[in-house]
């Protein structure tokens, strides 16, 4: 039976809007590289600061020490304090908040435990870093902890009476309410930590003008140019061991040249572990829809890696080392095939980075391209352009060039929908999901979707939603049947069988790379979805 559906989306008004200053400095861990920094206090339990293996990223670690018995009850409790800084306890805690305020905040967690809760902790004027103070629930509340990187947005809002505020991250359990589901030593991970004064956000008149501002990306060329510009990874300061890297195109292939100064020690890797000594990591972009992204890797003793973005996979490609005493180099040669192209078009850009990791140098990390959220960020790492630069022309002078024209084409795109508060467009399941989301689907919009499925399947439609006024709103989605189609049961009810999601975003995988719209988390009731002025959102709809 054929069923004529209407999707409808009503808008919520102006909300929330990270805009302000953060008033967590070391939200991501990297400002200290070696203790966990003065903006993290225990309250029961164990915090500390913790590596991850393989991405060698930091973040706060808060762990479960011990269980209590008090009667014929068992009790844990193990909360962190973030913000302000907590070297005097005859001070408040936190940092210096306005009273009656609301602070958003995001935070993005993972561990064993099995729930935690977000709260936030307040001081009041006069108070003590043990007395005066007093917690209170954020939006988030409670929530059950993944073993994969989420993250939690939420904001709290200060009392009349308030000083000072820290948000908290707790782990509790009483065998009162049932039996204990985590255990000593379950944790929870935390990182990149912003905490921001809620502003006001700016509404400009309807059909106003938004400017869209340039993005100066990385851009290097493959015609053999010797670049260096590598910094330390999330820092902009370089490493004291430089690298120095040329790309050029063959017939069928890159060819990649590279020397990795080394003032302190070649470290080799140790029992064919590859991360375990000096490495070095090549990224491409995908191209076939089967991969998130191509990499390479290399070690000072030969040892290769490759793969798609999903774990080890056998790929074509060559690589000669020679290690010395202050430096090892080699020479690889990577077939386009090797990473989806069967050939590549002169001009071509291709998103690029090149990674590094010293052992000798406590497991620094330093890399070519701009990346966030590990070497295979390559959304605001860099790109391979696949030709020499024009006659004249800088690589800055290109690189701005090239960042005017897609702001100038994406603002044509805006312009042409100027009048258009809200766009949605049907994607593609197989899509890149990657942030930021903008498809191009959106500026191509349709009248109708059909959508025809078999008895007992499953049919899913994956929508993009994108807000193009200038301000924040928030949109409630709903799937109904058109009054013309309803039969007498429907009257303006959903129509029924049609799950709703929406794309979260966190990291795709245990290494934590590649920020995109996954997993697809279900709707609440009220189905209300918020964007940001010109941001794209990720709907999912499945019809049963």
């Amino acid at each position: 039976m054929k069923k004529h559906l209407a999707l409808t989306m009503f808008a919520a008004g102006a909300v929330l809007s990270l805009g302000a200053q953060n008033l967590v400095k070391n939200g991501d861990f990297n400002l200290y590289p070696k203790k966990l920094g003065p903006e993290f206090r225990t309250n029961g339990g164990a915090v500390s600061l913790f590596t991850e293996e393989y991405t060698w990223n930091r973040c706060g670690k808060l762990v479960i020490s011990k269980i209590t018995k008090s009667g014929k009850y068992e009790t844990f409790g193990s909360s962190c304090w973030i913000g302000g800084a907590y070297a005097d306890n005859k001070l408040p805690g936190g940092f210096k908040c306005k009273p009656n305020t609301t602070y958003d905040f995001s935070i993005d967690i993972k561990g064993t435990a099995n729930s935690a809760g977000l709260s936030f902790t307040q001081w009041k004027k006069g108070g003590k870093l043990w007395s005066g103070c007093k917690s209170y629930p954020t939006t988030v509340g409670n929530f059950k902890v993944h073993k994969e990187w989420t993250n939690y947005k939420g904001s709290f809002t200060t009392k009349a009476d308030a000083q000072n505020a820290a948000l908290t991250i707790t782990l509790w359990g009483n065998s009162k309410y049932g039996a204990l589901k985590s255990k000593v030593g379950d944790y929870v991970l935390f990182d990149n930590i912003v905490i921001k004064e809620r502003k006001r956000p700016v509404i400009s008149a309807d059909g106003a003008k938004t400017k869209v501002v340039p993005k100066v990306i990385k851009i290097v060329s493959a015609d053999g140019t010797l670049f260096k510009d590598f910094h330390i990874y999330k820092q902009t300061k370089t490493s004291a061991a430089a690298t120095e890297v040329k790309v050029r195109m063959e017939k069928d292939a890159f060819v990649i040249d590279f020397v990795c100064h080394e003032p302190l020690k070649v470290s080799p890797s140790v029992s064919g572990k590859i991360w375990s000594g000096d490495v070095l990591e090549i990224f491409f972009g995908p191209q076939k829809k089967d991969r998130l992204f191509t990499q390479f890797a290399v070690t000072p003793s030969g040892l290769k890696f490759s793969g798609i973005g999903q774990g080890y996979k056998a790929l074509p490609w060559d690589v000669k080392v020679k290690s010395e005493a202050k430096k090892w180099s080699g020479t690889a040669r990577i077939p386009f095939s090797s990473i989806g192209w069967e050939k590549i078009a002169k001009g071509q850009f291709i998103p690029f980075n090149i990674g590094r990791q010293r052992k000798a140098a406590g497991n620094e990390l330093s890399c070519w391209g701009n990346a966030t959220e590990g070497f295979a960020d390559l959304t605001n790492s860099g790109r391979l352009y696949c030709a020499p630069f024009p006659k004249g022309m800088t690589r800055e002078a290109f690189e701005k060039e090239t960042a005017q024209k897609e702001a100038d084409a994406l603002q044509a795109k805006l312009d042409s929908f100027r009048n258009s508060k809200i766009l949605a467009a049907p994607v593609n399941i197989t899509d890149d999901f990657s942030l930021p989301y903008t498809p191009d689907a959106l500026f191509n919009p349709v009248s109708r979707i059909y959508l025809r499925a078999a008895v007992n399947e499953i049919k899913p439609l994956p929508l993009a939603l994108m807000n193009n006024s200038d301000k924040v709103c928030s949109y409630r989605v709903g799937v109904e049947i058109p009054k013309a189609k309803a039969r007498a049961w429907h009257n303006g009810l959903p129509f029924p069988g049609v799950t709703y999601r929406q794309g979260v975003r966190v990291r795709d995988n245990v290494r934590g790379t590649s920020a995109i719209f996954d997993p697809l988390a279900e709707l609440g009731p009220a189905r209300i979805v918020t964007v940001g002025p010109r941001e794209s959102v990720l709907l999912w709809f499945d019809f049963v």
